[in-house]
């Protein structure tokens, strides 16, 4: 074989994989997260005026709510998967 035709098989594979890496980085690009919040609009005012007892039977419950979810997520029920994002920020607002 002669090498020009080396050289130019080269070349051309080493084409080939750019271009697969860049559709790759392309569909990385395209895929959106969808967020599905839980967490009703509560104001800071709402939380201010809540007992201790009260942000804490409140917290316990939403951990609950995220146990659940995080279990049906590891079973494979992807009907609930949004829910996660929107229950563990609700978390932060109660601690």
């Amino acid at each position: 074989m002669d090498t020009t035709t080396l050289k130019e098989a080269d070349m051309n594979q080493m084409i080939i994989q750019l271009m697969e890496r860049e559709k790759k980085k392309k569909k990385k690009k395209k895929k959106k997260k969808i967020i599905n919040i839980v967490f009703s609009n509560v104001k800071a005012y709402e939380l201010r005026t809540l007992k201790k007892k009260e942000l804490l039977d409140k917290l316990d419950e939403l951990k609950k709510e995220l146990s659940g979810l995080r279990i049906s997520k590891a079973l494979g029920n992807s009907a609930k998967n949004s829910k996660i994002h929107g229950v563990r920020k609700s978390n932060y607002f109660y601690i």
